[in-house]
C-alpha cells in the first residue's frame, strides 16, 4: 500500500470545528498561542519563497533554450527532472492549505473555535509530503550541479552551463533552507495536535499508518544537524577585518599605521607653509622638476639635414599619353600548318 503522504491527490476531511472556553483550555493544557504562532510562521515562510519560484521559472526557460543543442546531455536530463519536481511542489499549494487552517482558528464569546484533529492531521500529512518532495528536489539539484560543473571544466558551451549552474545552486540553497524550516513547523503542529479533539466518529488517518514524532529523524538527513556557517571561513574573514591597514607578505609585515608620537609638529608646519607658497607663486613643489624650454631649429638647416639623410630615389620618365595610338603593336608569328597529303 502506498504511503498516505506520497499520494498526489489526497482527499481532505470535512471542515469541522469544536469550541472550548478559555478556562477549559488552560485547565487542559491546550496552548492556543503556540498553535497560532506555528501557523503564522509557516504561512510567512511559504510566502517568502518567491526567490525559489523565480529561479524555477528561469530553470524552465533554460531547458527550452538548451533542449535542442544539449538533448543528449545528462545535465539537461536532470534539469528536466528538477523542473518536474518543482512543478509538483507548485501544484501542492501548501500555502493555501495553511491559510485555510488558520482561518478556522478564531475567538467567539470568550471561547476558542478550533479546527478538528482530523484537519490538523491532514495538514501534518501534507507537510510530510512537502518535506519529502523538497528532499527530492535537493538531491536532484545537487546531481544537476555536478554535471553542469563538469561541463564548465571542459570549456564546452560554458557560458550557458554557468547560468544553469548558478540557477540550480540557488534552488539547492533555498530548498535546504525550506527543509530546515519545515521541520520546525511539523514539530510544533504535532505537539499541538495531541491536545485537540476528534469531531465525529469517522477517523481520517488510516489505522495501519501513523505520523512520525520528529520530522528531522524521519527524514534522516546528515546535513540537517550541521551548522550553516563554516567556522574556517569565518575565522579568515575575522582576521582580514581585524587589521585593515596591515599587509603581510610571507615572513615580513609592513604596517602603514603611524603613531602620533613619531610625527613632528614642526615638520608638518614647514611642509604646509612650503605647499602654500608654491601654490601662490605657481611653482612646482619639488626641486627636481626642470622646465623644458626646447631648442630653436632653422627650417633651412632642417631641410638640408633631411635631404642628406634620406636615400636617393630614381626618377621615372614621364610618358606622353597623347601619342599612345601611334604606338605599333608587336607582330605575332604565324604558325605553320602541315599540309595533308
Amino acid at each position: 500500500m502506498n504511503a498516505i503522504w506520497n499520494l498526489s491527490v489526497l482527499e481532505r476531511p470535512p471542515y469541522t470545528t469544536w469550541q472550548i472556553s478559555l478556562l477549559d483550555a488552560k485547565r487542559n493544557g491546550i496552548d492556543i498561542n503556540r498553535f497560532k504562532a506555528a501557523l503564522t510562521t509557516a504561512t510567512n515562510d511559504l510566502k517568502s519563497m518567491s526567490d525559489l519560484h523565480l529561479n524555477a521559472a528561469v530553470l524552465s526557460r533554460l531547458i527550452y533554450r538548451m533542449k535542442s543543442k544539449f538533448r543528449n546531455d545528462k545535465g539537461l536530463k536532470y534539469m528536466a527532472k528538477l523542473n518536474k519536481a518543482l512543478l509538483n511542489y507548485y501544484n501542492m499549494s501548501l500555502e493555501k492549505e495553511y491559510t485555510t487552517l488558520q482561518s478556522d482558528l478564531r475567538l467567539e464569546d470568550k471561547s476558542y473555535v478550533l479546527p478538528s484533529k482530523q484537519n490538523v492531521e491532514y495538514m501534518l500529512v501534507r507537510t510530510l509530503g512537502f518535506a519529502k518532495l523538497m528532499t527530492r528536489v535537493e538531491e536532484i539539484s545537487r546531481y544537476t550541479s555536478h554535471f553542469l560543473k563538469a561541463r564548465i571544466k571542459l570549456g564546452h558551451a560554458w557560458t550557458v552551463a554557468l547560468i544553469a549552474y548558478a540557477t540550480t545552486s540557488r534552488i539547492w540553497f533555498h530548498v535546504r533552507n525550506a527543509i530546515r524550516k519545515c521541520c520546525k513547523w511539523y514539530n510544533e503542529l504535532y505537539q499541538c495536535a495531541e491536545q485537540f479533539q476528534y469531531v465525529g466518529t469517522k477517523l481520517w488517518l488510516p489505522t495501519d499508518q501513523s505520523l512520525p514524532h520528529d520530522l528531522k529523524s524521519w527524514l534522516c538527513l546528515d546535513w540537517l544537524d550541521a551548522d550553516i556557517t563554516d567556522g574556517g571561513k569565518l575565522q579568515i574573514w575575522q582576521k582580514i577585518f581585524e587589521k585593515p591597514l596591515t599587509e603581510v607578505y610571507k615572513e615580513t609585515e609592513t604596517n602603514f599605521i603611524v603613531s602620533d608620537e613619531e610625527i613632528d609638529a614642526s615638520e608638518l608646519i614647514q611642509k604646509e607653509i612650503a605647499s602654500t607658497n608654491n601654490i601662490l607663486e605657481d611653482k612646482p613643489t619639488s626641486n627636481t622638476d626642470i622646465t623644458d624650454i626646447g631648442e630653436v631649429i632653422d627650417r633651412k638647416t632642417l631641410k638640408i639635414n633631411l635631404a642628406s639623410d634620406s636615400p636617393k630615389t630614381m626618377k621615372r620618365k614621364a610618358m606622353d599619353t597623347s601619342n599612345r595610338n601611334n604606338l605599333k603593336e608587336p607582330k605575332r608569328k604565324k604558325r605553320k600548318r602541315n599540309k595533308r597529303k
